[in-house]
């Protein structure tokens, strides 16, 4: 596992690098590389609206893609590592330990406090508005 982390860190760079350049070349095959605000169907900005809502489609699309080749790639092929078997063990032994009663005594003060803070929050900025109407 050690081994493949600097290649997962690679792979953000080179994905962030090459999704840079398709949209570029998305752009520039729609011809929206330069504005004309004298254009008929063009936007305040010079754009042509219709031409950007295609680019960012197509975008999405290349995206959803990958993301679904990874649905399907990692069931079909991606085998488990040693060490989740072992840690899948050891949760099932914990599991009965831990009642719920004892998992609220211990969080149920933090989560009072931090309502009651964000309540207290809400009240001190938003009553003065309140009160005005």
């Amino acid at each position: 596992m050690a081994r493949q982390s600097p290649w997962a860190f690679t792979m953000q760079g080179v994905g962030a690098v090459a999704g840079s350049l398709v949209l570029i070349t998305l752009i520039y095959f729609a011809e929206q590389s330069s504005t004309d605000c004298g254009a008929t169907c063009s936007n305040s900005e010079g754009s042509v609206t219709v031409a950007l809502d295609g680019i960012w489609r197509s975008f999405y699309f290349i995206a959803l893609f990958q993301v679904l080749c990874l649905f399907v790639y990692t069931p079909l092929l991606a085998t488990e590592a040693d060490n989740f078997s072992q840690v899948q063990m050891r949760q099932e032994r914990r599991s009965g330990s831990v009642s719920t009663w004892r998992i609220l005594w211990f969080y149920g003060p933090r989560l009072m406090g931090t309502a009651g803070n964000w309540y207290d929050r809400f009240l001190t900025l938003n009553l003065p508005l309140v009160l005005q109407s």
